[in-house]
């Protein structure tokens, strides 16, 4: 499930795309799915042929691996942090997001 407000990202609200992918990564693991299940159901609610690009988004361009992101989801905010430094032009919107999600 898409993270509110974020539903198959439309290029709204200046939020980069990976960004983006990564809340509802976040999301889906939120609700229940372990990381590769997660990657697969936001690359599906996408409607890409593949997962590759989603795990990318969560791996290589904010500089971990796939054990390292898994690592971030365990520990929200080292993850916060992280993303903060990748993205520090969003710093309000991944605390917002990030925080409220972890609640559930």
């Amino acid at each position: 499930m898409p993270i509110e407000g974020y539903a198959l990202y439309s290029g709204g609200q200046g939020i980069p795309k990976a960004l983006i992918e990564i809340f509802e990564v976040v999301e889906e693991v939120d609700y229940g799915l372990e990381y590769s299940q997660a990657v697969r159901a936001v690359a599906i609610n996408r409607g890409l042929s593949t997962p590759t690009t989603v795990a990318d988004k969560c791996t290589r361009k904010i500089g971990v691996t796939a054990r390292g992101f898994e690592e971030l989801l365990r520990d929200r905010p080292r993850l916060i942090a992280h993303l903060c430094t990748r993205f520090p032009d969003h710093k309000d919107e991944i605390e917002r997001k990030l925080a409220r999600s972890s609640c559930r």
